[in-house]
């Protein structure tokens, strides 16, 4: 595998679309949960959960559905975000964390990102492969999947949490 210096310019900027609304995504997991545990003060919302893995937000976002969701509706819509918010976390750190290459004499349009997956006992990186259309479909999918949890975060701006 080669790794360039320099990138397609079209890989950087679906790199950085992909990493950006991940990075949303989690300010706005952030806000909802900040919101179901009931801390109404921004910067205390921004202290509590800062340190938080990505994996234990979802944690704490779907426990906190369990018991305080205002409505039934609204705690299957939590649910069904956390489950496929599971996905984002590793894709993302492999993407902004990985190294950037492709095979020998290959396509440069195809590009493949090294990365050791976390919590893992790997001597040898693993690989995943991604043109930039590729990576554009991901982040369109990582914004629908956002707008669904902005859409959460509004209704529990005006639901009444028991």
């Amino acid at each position: 595998m080669s790794f360039p210096l320099d990138l397609r310019q079209t890989m950087y900027e679906a790199i950085g679309e992909y990493v950006a609304r991940a990075a949303r995504f989690e300010f706005n997991l952030i806000e909802a949960i900040s919101l179901l545990a009931g801390i109404q003060n921004k910067k205390k919302r921004r202290i509590s959960f800062m340190g938080m893995t990505f994996n234990a937000r979802l944690g704490t976002f779907k426990a906190l559905a369990t018991y305080w969701a205002p409505n039934k509706r609204l705690r299957d819509q939590i649910y069904s975000l956390v489950k496929a918010g599971r996905d984002i976390r590793k894709r993302r750190n492999s993407i902004a964390h990985g190294i950037w290459g492709h095979e020998r004499g290959g396509d440069k349009r195809m590009l493949s990102v090294a990365h050791t997956p976390e919590s893992s006992d790997y001597y040898l990186p693993k690989s995943t492969h991604y043109t930039a259309d590729k990576l554009r479909a991901k982040a369109r999918s990582l914004r629908r999947l956002d707008r669904r949890l902005e859409n959460v975060v509004d209704q529990l701006k005006v639901a009444k949490i028991p």
